[in-house]
């Protein structure tokens, strides 16, 4: 399962309900994302503990020399890219590989920002895309856009299905709930 959508929608709160849904029903869950080699990678180069990476991806810290901790994830994430385009499909596939070995029932990946991970995840795994609209309430927010490559999302064509993420979060969470019934996700449980 893919789940897409602008930063700040509720991709990560997505993941998780539908990881506690899974393994409420004794699934064995993995969830990952594209961006965890990145988060990896500045958290050793620049000593980040797990707070500071989740929990201020918008600050300016002095340790970053002034940049946000999403400033050097989209500058590493560019720079990846611009060696080979498909690398943290790569990494992912790898990923993908050790769950199957270690017979993991279910495969979320909460961060499908382009074409070739949504393709990848369609096409290669044989999953599907689900998108998280937020624009509503984060238009509300933030009159600030982000134009980076990784906020203007994948193409809607890959949308297997889209939730809808402008209320409360116990909203949401009503909204995945209804979505997981309607879409038959349950069927993921038969054996």
């Amino acid at each position: 399962i893919g789940i897409a959508g602008k930063k700040r929608s509720g991709k990560d709160t997505f993941t998780q309900h539908l990881n506690m849904f899974f393994e409420n029903k004794n699934k064995k869950v993995q969830c990952e994302s594209f961006a965890s080699p990145i988060k990896e990678c500045l958290k050793t180069l620049f000593y980040l503990s797990t707070e500071e990476l989740e929990n201020q991806k918008e600050t300016k810290l002095d340790k970053l020399f002034e940049y946000s901790p999403r400033d050097l994830m989209k500058s590493l994430g560019d720079w990846s890219r611009g060696i080979n385009k498909n690398i943290f499909i790569q990494n992912m596939n790898h990923r993908v590989e050790q769950a199957q070995k270690n017979n993991v029932d279910i495969f979320i990946i909460s961060d499908v920002r382009f074409d070739n991970e949504a393709y990848f995840i369609r096409n290669v795994l044989k999953g599907f895309i689900v998108g998280v609209n937020a624009e509503k309430r984060l238009n509300l927010k933030d009159s600030s856009k982000d134009n980076h490559i990784t906020e203007l999302g994948i193409n809607k064509l890959f949308y297997d299905a889209v939730i809808e993420n402008n209320g409360s979060v116990r909203e949401f969470k009503l909204n995945i709930n209804k979505f997981i019934f309607e879409n038959n996700i349950y069927l993921l449980l038969d054996p």
